[in-house]
């Protein structure tokens, strides 16, 4: 069974906030991808939301490298299947850190 949730997006070259509605199928992930070359370096950006069951989840992660080397963080989401408005409860599983620069000198 599909289920159907609200998302929020962001205007690329406006920079407002708005949201849309996705239908998520079990088994099939909807990932967005985005990321580009900045002035010291570059930076990616995913985000993976998916269904099974009765919950829907939602992956967030966030990788770069500049002058002071490369780092990245994310998150991990899950939340009951939402009902009459399609805004998940979201509740946050797990979050991660890496600091490669950091590692590198024994930190």
């Amino acid at each position: 069974m599909s289920v159907k949730i609200n998302v929020i997006v962001h205007g690329k070259f406006s920079g407002r906030r708005s949201y849309c509605t996705v239908k998520l199928k079990p088994g099939r992930d909807l990932r967005h991808a985005v990321g580009g070359p900045t002035e010291e370096g570059w930076w990616a950006e995913t985000t993976t939301y998916g269904a099974g069951g009765r919950l829907v989840y939602l992956a967030f992660c966030r990788d770069g490298c500049d002058c002071d080397g490369r780092i990245s963080f994310g998150s991990e989401f899950v939340a009951a299947e939402p009902l009459g408005d399609r805004w998940p409860a979201w509740r946050q599983l797990r979050s991660h850190q890496r600091d490669y620069q950091a590692e590198a000198a024994g930190y």
